[in-house]
């Protein structure tokens, strides 16, 4: 799937290399935003836009219990 982002959020400060995937996951309405990067914790913090950030073990988890054993 290709998304077209045309809004620039800026919500990671600390690494604006990875502003792309906080914009992609927003554009597409991504229901989580995988990633073991901590630049992205702070966006758990914040009311809006609510990104759920969860890392790879959280993911892990919440997608045995939506689908099953992997």
């Amino acid at each position: 799937m290709y998304i077209n982002k045309y809004y620039f959020w800026q919500l990671v400060p600390n690494d604006e290399d990875d502003e792309k995937f906080v914009d992609c996951a927003i554009a597409a309405g991504a229901d989580y935003l995988v990633t073991n990067d901590r630049h992205f914790n702070h966006l758990k913090t914040l009311d809006f836009p609510k990104i759920n950030i969860v890392n790879e073990d959280e993911f892990r988890v919440i997608y045995e219990k939506q689908f099953g054993m992997v």
